[in-house]
């Protein structure tokens, strides 16, 4: 660094040293001095590095010593400073992070705390640098737990897309010899997926975008994407059907229902019975075994890790801490905070549900571009505010093959 380069840093620097030179040096004038060096936003130990190699101060660079006010002990002796000390104890905090422990250093270190303070900018605070990392910690978020279960990805290129399907096989009978044979045929039906849409619109500053690290703006792009994940498996599992939402797997049409605490009026926790009900729901309908997974809040998962057999042992999983896997009766359970906890159960309103669904059985169209997310940018929509917006679009929908091959536990505690 060459002094010419910055004629502040450089009379700063030098000034600096010419007040360490006097007998008494004030807090005041120290520190301001020193807020003037850091102001040349450059490294206060090579700014007074290169000072000490100007010829003007060479012939005094052995004897320096500081003396102040600030310095004295107890009894109003003055004390004495080393210069290369003090800054030494300066540069192994700013590359450790810490001041020197050695006792060498110990008035120096005491000094320095005395008289500046990290803790506000006007007393020295502006002096300690600031680091950021090449990173940014992610929002707390539900977990999306749908697509994860493995449901029938269909593609759709229009609005529409008909499913046709099955419901019962064609009648067989047991016939004597010569006997005419009845003709009958399979019921089938038709199961539509109709695209619907969500939306989010977010203005970003053009000059924060200019700003930003390439982290940051990774960051933000990757929030904006994971709250509208988020938002979709809200709908896939709680949408109403109605408001331009998909009818979610707890709201379908004709799904087996029944009530924790075997049937409690009033809502219960739930109990081992329960889960084996549940899954009765579907072995009486025949739904497919492949595929089975379980849904519901962790508050439902905490009562489920609760239960214990006589000896203390876990009921249902061997490692109930490992939701990598966490099954009942061999089927995968997902959890995620965005099942509610608000439902109403006689009394109770603070009620949960589980869902069995058979997620072979579990169809899910997405728009063909961007399978189902599209993300569109522009400079014009608010060039009067002078930001960019971001639009995302997800159009999807879900729907079973079968209301059957879906169960409810609902009033859960």
């Amino acid at each position: 660094m060459s002094t010419n380069s910055n004629p502040l840093a450089s009379y700063s620097a030098k000034a600096l040293l010419a007040k360490l030179d006097e007998k008494f040096v004030s807090k005041a004038t120290l520190v301001d001095l020193v807020t003037k060096v850091d102001k040349s936003n450059q490294s206060l130990l090579d700014q007074i590095l290169e000072a000490k190699r100007a010829p003007e101060f060479i012939s005094n660079r052995k004897g320096w010593k500081i003396y102040g006010k600030a310095a004295r002990n107890k009894e109003g002796v003055e004390m004495e400073y080393s210069l290369t000390r003090l800054f030494g104890a300066m540069y192994h905090k700013k590359e450790n992070g810490s001041y020197p422990e050695g006792k060498e250093f110990s008035r120096e270190v005491d000094f320095i705390k005395r008289a500046i303070s990290e803790g506000t900018a006007g007393t020295g605070g502006s002096l300690i640098p600031q680091e950021w990392v090449d990173f940014v910690i992610p929002e707390l978020g539900a977990a999306v737990v749908v697509m994860k279960a493995g449901p029938n990805v269909l593609p759709m290129q229009h609005q529409i897309l008909n499913v046709p399907g099955l419901t019962t096989n064609a009648t067989a009978f047991w016939i004597g010899e010569n006997s005419a044979i009845t003709e009958a045929d399979p019921s089938t039906n038709n199961t539509p997926l109709t695209l619907h849409t969500a939306a989010s619109l977010t203005g970003l500053s053009i000059q924060w975008l200019r700003d930003a690290s390439p982290e940051t703006d990774a960051a933000l792009q990757a929030n904006l994407v994971r709250g509208m994940v988020r938002f979709v498996d809200n709908g896939y599992l709680n949408g109403t059907g109605s408001s331009n939402q998909p009818t979610g797997l707890s709201n379908i049409a004709g799904l087996s229902q029944i009530f924790a605490g075997l049937g409690a009026t009033n809502g219960s926790p739930i109990i081992l019975d329960d889960i084996s009900n549940l899954i009765y729901q579907l072995d009486s309908q025949n739904a497919p075994e492949e595929g089975r997974s379980f849904f519901c809040n962790p508050r439902t998962v905490n009562e489920l890790r609760l239960l214990r057999d006589t000896l203390g042992r876990p009921l249902l999983w061997v490692n109930p801490a490992d939701k990598l896997d966490m099954r009942l009766n061999g089927y995968p359970v997902f959890t995620s905070t965005q099942i509610p906890l608000t439902q109403s159960r006689g009394a109770s309103s603070t009620c949960s549900y589980m869902l069995l669904a058979a997620m072979s059985d579990i169809y899910v169209g997405q728009g063909i571009k961007s399978q189902g997310l599209e993300v569109a940018i522009s400079d014009q929509a608010l060039f009067t505010s002078a930001e960019i917006a971001v639009r995302l679009l997800y159009r999807t929908d879900i729907q079973p093959g079968h209301a059957l091959s879906v169960a409810i536990l609902s009033g859960i505690l």
